[in-house]
């Protein structure tokens, strides 16, 4: 039997004709035929497409070459030159002349088996053997009714179905006996035009697109808390990270700012109210974004109030001024400037607010009882494990125990440094296993060496923007082995708050804190300092990847726990030598 591809045909082939040839060729060919179905193929130059092309039969065979063959069921005729079909209603349909059809198939074929890499070594082979023929199963003698169409030596009829072996030799004769195409140039024929290829169900792309569709769905499903809240002007919202306070946050800013009240929202990091300010633009002229800091400043410079120069401060008197002294000044302000007044004050990051912080937040309120609504989680103390904030909070409290943006996987990883007796639960995809990546010596060579290893994968094989991405260490540029600007392949690293579309962002744990990627690569955690704040530093750390965690090196055993931190993640080896595309 000859080898046929596909192995059997499709349903959807509808010619009567092409099913009794395959059945037929099937059965009585022998084994050295190769004989391939429905061989199709698109032009690569667009401005050509109208050359696409399919033929229904291609014939292969070691000593016998190539054949292409055209096949035209039913009742076929020509007429002054003008090939025709006919229905069994006897209505006639124009066709295109199958013997003009046939050969240039036979030219365009081997045109495009000259551009495919595995083929076009053997183009030379194919082309000295390469003949076409018409096929017309249906109609008897067609030969001598077809004028100098009818050319037996390249047709078959159904005169000839009882005898296709020999047939399909006097069509492909030839009497070269020292031709011979090799099983190598067969095989690269049969691998490109019907090729055997097992695609990914999900590329690491199409999954993380699919996952943040559902936690979108699921952090949404969290603003049902504001609707009970209703009226409530005073509350402390607490939970776990990925809980979506700052989702929620946001959206509470935004429904005050859209029923015209003057809202002001206040977070720690500057780079996390960098984010907030883009995603309330809607609401920017009744809304201000500011981070504590930055708001001191601003307020200070408009009532005329001289800050000390921080430059100038040793690192305990920078940490005085900070905790303690930049609130009275902030009092003071206030005071200055009465219309600077607030109808809503939404505090995001509220565990890293000293409560003489939040008070002096208060006396911006126009309103003593106006809205002031603190979200906070006590996990992500990584400023000090002992700043707690709202120690004198005397208004509701409400808790969040429901991660709605870490994957399943990445949960269970962050859960490790949790401290708390009420454990929160994901309801997430399940996602990928976290990966670690050893170091043989872990020292800047080699942390660098492996980095632009998977970079490379993510971004060239893996197909991720590096929007989705960004390294978190908890060094300082100054003391990073990922300096701003460092390239690692085709990539280029930056610290700086906006990245190019060739850039990667870099940043310290500290300053990711209220922010999250789709991709999280953590290096230099060894660096880490030691004892209970070095687990709030992980906990951020690892809760900031939404869909995949990459860890190059070792995570840090958890202090409070005692147990491995990197038990379940996926090891996975780094190559001595790094892609770089």
């Amino acid at each position: 039997m000859a080898k046929m591809y596909p192995q059997s045909l499709p349903a959807d082939v509808a010619s009567a004709a092409e099913r009794l040839l395959y059945a037929q060729f099937q059965v009585q060919l022998p084994a050295d035929f190769t004989v391939l179905h429905g061989v199709s193929w698109l032009v690569r130059d667009r401005r050509h497409r109208d050359e696409d092309g399919e033929l229904d039969f291609l014939l292969v065979h070691p000593r016998l070459g190539l054949m292409v063959l055209e096949v035209k069921g039913g009742a076929i005729g020509c007429r002054a030159g003008t090939w025709y079909s006919r229905s069994r209603s006897g209505e006639e349909h124009p066709i295109k002349n199958p013997f003009d059809q046939a050969r240039s198939n036979k030219y365009k074929l081997l045109d495009q088996l000259g551009w495919v890499p595995a083929t076009s070594p053997y183009v030379g082979l194919y082309n000295r053997h390469l003949s076409h023929a018409v096929a017309f199963p249906d109609t008897a003698d067609a030969g001598s009714s077809i004028g100098l169409y009818g050319d037996s030596t390249i047709m078959l009829d159904s005169a000839d179905l009882h005898q296709l072996e020999a047939t399909v030799h006097r069509l492909m004769g030839h009497t070269d006996q020292s031709y011979l195409l090799p099983a190598e140039a067969i095989k690269a024929l049969v691998e490109t035009l019907a090729p055997t290829r097992e695609l990914p169900a999900l590329g690491l792309a199409s999954a993380i697109l699919h996952e943040q569709t559902a936690f979108r769905i699921l952090t949404e499903g969290q603003f049902h808390l504001l609707n009970l809240l209703g009226k409530t002007t005073q509350a402390a919202i607490g939970g776990c990270a990925g809980a979506g306070k700052t989702m929620l946050a946001m959206e509470k800013a935004r429904r005050l700012a859209a029923e015209g009240w003057r809202v002001l929202f206040v977070c720690f990091n500057y780079a996390l109210a960098d984010t907030v300010e883009a995603g309330l633009q809607q609401v920017a002229g009744q809304l201000t974004v500011r981070h504590y800091a930055r708001l001191v400043r601003d307020l200070c410079k408009a009532a005329g109030i001289e800050l000390p120069n921080e430059k100038k401060l040793d690192e305990a008197a920078r940490q005085e001024f900070f905790n303690m002294t930049m609130p009275l000044y902030l009092e003071q302000a206030a005071t200055l400037l009465k219309t600077n007044r607030y109808d809503a004050i939404i505090v995001d990051e509220g565990q890293d607010f000293f409560d003489l912080w939040l008070s002096s937040l208060r006396g911006l309120l126009a309103d003593e009882a106006g809205v002031f609504y603190v979200f906070y989680d006590d996990n992500q103390r990584v400023y000090g494990a002992e700043r707690v904030a709202l120690a004198d909070w005397s208004g509701p409290r409400f808790n969040l125990d429901v991660n709605c943006r870490n994957t399943q996987r990445i949960h269970a990883e962050v859960l490790r440094y949790y401290q708390g007796e009420q454990r929160p639960t994901a309801l997430g995809p399940d996602g990928r296993q976290p990966t670690r990546y050893g170091l043989q010596q872990d020292d800047a060579t080699n942390r660098q060496r492996v980095l632009r290893q998977v970079l490379a994968e993510l971004v060239q094989h893996q197909g991720l923007p590096t929007r989705d991405l960004v390294i978190l260490t908890p060094l300082s540029e100054e003391r990073s082995a990922f300096k701003d600007g460092l390239k690692l392949g085709n990539l280029r690293l930056s610290w700086h708050r906006k990245q190019a579309v060739d850039e990667v962002k870099v940043s310290t744990i500290y300053r990711f804190k209220g922010l999250e990627r789709a991709v999280v690569l953590l290096a230099e955690l060894a660096e880490a300092r030691e004892g209970m704040e070095r687990d709030y530093l992980m906990y951020v750390a690892l809760s900031r990847a939404c869909n995949q965690l990459i860890v190059v090196g070792e995570l840090p055993q958890p202090a409070a726990s005692g147990q491995a931190a990197d038990s379940r993640l996926l090891l996975v080896e780094a190559d001595d030598e790094a892609t770089t595309g």
